[in-house]
């Protein structure tokens, strides 16, 4: 009867523990996911980045699972990458790679090459990067796929395109991303990337749309993203460019009018010499400065030569008169 009872007691202990066990499953899961919120809520929506960091570094301190660690590594690199410090985000990649490599837990692998890539093709693109990208372009490939990871999968290949100067390719895939695009961050860095492409592409007033829903974004507060000083940068440089495109095109349309009339009046002057004398006719005026017509000149010139010949016939005459004079005084002596 003892036995039987202890037996029964052995039961009602291993159930306390299989539900103490559960409990203990349930609230960590429970806990999990409120930490997720919280850190998602910081950096997707708030972007609070350096209380998204700090957040992240205490939950890896307290915890004790190497699986969880490595998940708040990746997270703190992810969170120092879009506070613009790419270095030290990749210093803690660096501590996370092990895990990540001997793990088969394929989120981790995700958020992982997520981070990385967006890190490595911020900084350039050359062979090496290719080859890590071939090599890595399998997870890629399988965030594209997911549903939950589609975005992030879409992303970064429009980054890869984008960094390889093909900004044509990289307009149509971030177009097509923007349909999976659901936290503010990532609708945010989705313009971000857009606005540069189309800046590339000439398409200057899409641009200017996505400039503006990345910067009606920032927060009078010190937890910028990186995104704002960069994009600020290249709405900077472009419209000097635009100034200076402006000043060229004023000074050629100067100097373009300024040829234009040296021509007109050369070709004037060219008629004027190549004139015909028979058609070139001189001009008269008046003494009040009026332009005398032809036939105007021709009877005037009559009228002169009419008055000269009466003067010269009037001469003549006294002349005659003076003479017949003389004649007559000399006969009567």
């Amino acid at each position: 009867m003892g036995n039987i009872l202890l037996s029964e007691g052995a039961i009602i202990f291993y159930i306390v523990v299989i539900i103490g066990a559960f409990i203990l499953y349930a609230l960590d899961l429970i806990n999990n996911e409120l930490r997720e919120r919280n850190l998602e809520s910081l950096l997707f929506k708030k972007f609070e980045v350096d209380e998204y960091i700090k957040v992240v570094s205490e939950y890896g301190a307290k915890s004790r699972n190497k699986a969880k660690i490595t998940k708040y590594n990746i997270y703190k690199a992810q969170g120092l990458y879009y506070k613009g410090e790419n270095e030290k985000a990749l210093e803690w990649l660096k501590v996370a790679e092990p895990e990540v490599e001997k793990s088969e837990d394929m989120y981790l692998k995700m958020i992982y090459a997520s981070t990385f890539f967006k890190i490595l093709f911020d900084i350039g693109y050359n062979d090496k990067v290719e080859q890590i990208y071939q090599k890595n372009k399998k997870i890629i490939d399988k965030m594209i796929t997911s549903s939950t990871n589609k975005f992030d999968g879409l992303y970064l290949s429009g980054l890869y395109v984008k960094v390889k100067g093909l900004n044509k390719e990289a307009y149509e895939i971030f177009s097509e991303a923007k349909n999976y695009a659901i936290h503010k961050l990532q609708k945010v860095m989705l313009s971000f990337q857009l606005a540069q492409v189309c800046i590339a592409l000439s398409k200057l007033e899409e641009a200017e749309i996505e400039t503006e829903n990345v910067m009606n974004t920032k927060k009078k507060s010190k937890n910028y993203l990186f995104v704002y000083e960069v994009l600020e940068k290249i709405i900077k440089e472009t419209r000097s460019q635009s100034i200076n495109i402006s000043s060229v095109d004023k000074d050629l349309e100067e100097q373009q009018r300024k040829e234009a009339l040296d021509k007109m009046n050369k070709e004037v002057e060219e008629a004027i010499l190549k004139g015909d004398d028979k058609d070139t006719k001189e001009v008269k005026t008046d003494e009040n400065g009026n332009i005398v017509k032809e036939k105007e000149i021709d009877e005037d010139v009559k009228k002169l030569q009419e008055e000269e010949a009466f003067k010269e016939e009037l001469e003549n005459l006294t002349k005659n008169l003076h003479n017949e004079m003389l004649v007559n005084n000399n006969l009567n002596k």
